[in-house]
């Protein structure tokens, strides 16, 4: 396992105050930045997206989730992302214009509901949220805080014991504890109500917590022959706008951009960035090149190799790519809680999948990573499969449930397997699925 200089946070540091209260911006800046260390997103509850009709995931360290097609893997990471517009500018016109939620929203519901569960300083905080994709409104929202041990489950069938702190219906919300009441339009979230600088400390902590959930795509890496014979883009391998860049954009889009930032992140950062990308790209890597293109304004990357000299990006094998970008993932992390990836698997030989499932496990002792995928070698790769893997299946009425392994069937089939991979591959998945149980 590769360690890194990073260290995880530490879930008993406490901060005394009171969660209803207002606080001054500049007592606000040091706690945000506090925030991002030990704010922890620990649980989802998603009901009516797609086969999703109420489906509650853990998260914590190493969450793979596998099943048929259209079973409800990639509607998980989708409920996040939308998690994660919900903290930005223009939620419901980002929403709308990504989300086609008027066909994705089951019948049975008849809205998208989103729970998130949130520890920070020894505080157990729920956000909840309702969007109707008929209305295009936000008909909830509202955060509430649990005593430390309950789950989004035990909360809800304990309700009494949930202590209400921001609340709003379509068009006004009530700061409870201090009695105040504001009108807000069905269209804004409370957060772009409170800004960038929230004054209610359960808005900042919960703001920081969706702002740092991070959902990925394969990344984006053509060939360039392929994307101008289609008048598109190459991706990752354009040169891209010179900008700063604190975090790897979708489908790898400002890989250039996040290569910089390392560069100039100090001397250690870089020697970790150039020792992994030498275990994934082997010993004739000597640099990674960027350099200014002419007429200024763009960045372009390459590679110093070995016996090859400078290979540019639109030289680069699919693979080389695809781990340029997984490096730089895992290293420009910066205020990240949640890590998801869709097939990660995408473009890989299986040699190089495994130093990407390396970087993916290191990762996620410092938040949860979620990753979604059909290749049997990835799940050949994990230690621990019945602890980490999720089996997402539909019922009769194909609503999408997430089953756990039996510990003790995997075990009896891996005296005769080498992997959960080969299992599956050998049809013997059925037999260590614990089909009564739902997992949390």
């Amino acid at each position: 396992m590769l360690i890194k200089g990073i260290k995880a946070a530490q879930p008993g540091v406490s901060h005394a105050f009171p969660f209803g209260s207002r606080i001054s911006k500049a007592a606000l800046d040091p706690l945000c930045a506090t925030l991002r260390c030990v704010a922890r997103l620990v649980e989802l509850r998603v009901r009516g997206l797609r086969t999703l009709a109420d489906v509650t995931l853990s998260l914590s360290g190493l969450t793979v989730l596998i099943g048929d097609n259209g079973s409800g893997k990639s509607s998980l990471l989708e409920a996040l992302r939308i998690a994660q517009l919900v903290a930005g500018g223009k939620f419901m016109e980002s929403l709308s214009r990504e989300h086609m939620l008027g066909s994705a929203v089951r019948a049975d519901v008849g809205e998208l509901k989103l729970d998130l569960r949130v520890e920070a300083g020894g505080h157990n905080l729920v956000y909840s949220m309702s969007v109707n994709p008929a209305g295009q409104s936000i008909t909830h929202e509202a955060i509430h805080e649990l005593p430390i041990g309950l789950d989004l489950a035990r909360g809800a069938a304990s309700s009494s014991v949930a202590r209400p702190l921001v609340v709003r219906s379509p068009e006004k919300f009530s700061v409870t504890d201090v009695g105040r009441e504001q009108s807000v339009s069905p269209l804004n979230t409370i957060f772009e109500y409170f800004g960038r600088a929230p004054d209610i400390e359960s808005v900042a902590i919960i703001r920081e917590a969706l702002e740092g959930i991070d959902v990925h795509l394969p990344f984006e890496v053509s060939a360039t022959w392929a994307a101008r014979a289609f008048g598109r883009g190459a991706g990752a391998r354009e040169p891209q706008v010179i900008q700063p860049s604190d975090r790897l954009e979708l489908f790898g889009a400002n890989l250039a951009n996040v290569y910089q930032t390392l560069k100039n992140s100090g001397s250690d950062r870089w020697r970790e960035t150039m020792e992994l990308l030498g275990l994934g790209l082997g010993p004739e890597l000597k640099d990674v090149l960027l350099t200014a293109v002419a007429g200024g304004g763009h960045l372009s990357l390459g590679l110093e190799l070995r016996g090859r000299g400078r290979v540019p990006a639109f030289h680069l094998a699919d693979g080389q790519l695809t781990y340029l970008a997984f490096v730089a993932l895992v290293q420009l992390e910066r205020g990240r809680t949640l890590l998801t990836f869709d097939e990660p698997e995408q473009h890989l030989h299986p040699a190089l999948l495994n130093r990407v499932m390396q970087l993916f496990e290191d990762a996620s002792t410092r938040y949860p990573v979620i990753l979604a995928t059909h290749s049997d070698r990835l799940l050949d790769f994990l230690p621990d499969p019945a602890t980490t893997v999720r089996v997402c299946e539909l019922d009769a009425q194909y609503r999408t449930h997430l089953r756990k392994l039996d510990a003790t069937q995997l075990d009896t089939w891996m005296r005769r397997y080498s992997g959960l991979g080969e299992i599956r591959a050998a049809g013997q998945l059925r037999s260590i699925i614990l089909a009564d149980e739902d997992a949390a």
